[in-house]
């Protein structure tokens, strides 16, 4: 996801706050780029009435879900504490939600969310640059390929990142969810030959080796993937 740690919140946890406090959720998928999906959260019924669901599109900001319902019958829907129990979502406090939002690119993140609900509440939406664009992407072949530590997701995504600004493409690359130290390696490095205007992406790249490479050294994880639905 954003690369940032973040305090899950139970259920309980959740119950134990006052009523007027804010649910902040980050979509769970997004931490494996193979699984990445908005996830459809269905309501109970309110006064006889069908509600409609609450749909977390696939993004790396968190979500404040009581800005569209309130949170006592948000806690009363069964869907919703699925997800929580699966970690298709997590809870997190407000104070970390507002940490993350302050990040470089979190604005034109959220702004992109927003456009999306309003278009759609059950739209499909990856949110990467290489599936906004037309720009073909030449991949490599055969046996080639096979041994290619670096996913065709992240080839097209490196081939594609010059025509998106700095912003759009850090979130693009957060968007893609954990990677390999090959593909954090690779990237990094087309986007320091694209200036300044890319340094978040090189420093988020950077981040992210730092905390890989102690563990898992340069052992690749795989990566790729479509959006889906959950729940």
């Amino acid at each position: 996801m954003s690369g940032v740690k973040v305090t899950k919140l139970s259920v309980n946890q959740l119950r134990r706050q006052a009523a007027t406090d804010a649910i902040w959720v980050l979509n769970g998928t997004m931490k494996n780029p193979k699984n990445r999906a908005n996830v459809y959260v269905a309501l109970p019924a309110r006064d006889g009435e069908v509600q409609d669901p609450i749909v977390i599109f696939a993004t790396w900001v968190p979500v404040c879900v009581t800005d569209k319902i309130d949170r006592d019958h948000l806690l009363r829907s069964r869907n919703f504490l699925l997800a929580l129990e699966r970690e298709n979502l997590i809870a997190i406090p407000e104070e970390e939600a507002i940490k993350m939002l302050a990040m470089p690119g979190a604005k034109e993140e959220q702004d992109r969310v927003r456009q999306l609900d309003l278009a759609s509440a059950t739209g499909d939406a990856m949110g990467s640059i290489e599936e906004e664009s037309s720009v073909e992407i030449q991949m490599p072949d055969g046996d080639t390929m096979q041994d290619d530590p670096v996913s065709p997701a992240v080839h097209q995504f490196i081939g594609l990142m010059e025509t998106a600004s700095g912003v759009e493409a850090l979130n693009s690359l957060r968007n893609l969810g954990d990677l390999s130290v090959d593909e954090y390696t690779a990237i990094a490095k087309e986007a320091r030959g694209l200036g300044e205007a890319y340094k978040e992406v090189v420093s988020h790249c950077s981040a992210k080796l730092r905390e890989l490479r102690p563990s898992q050294g340069d052992a690749p994880l795989s990566a790729g993937g479509q959006a889906r639905r959950v729940i």
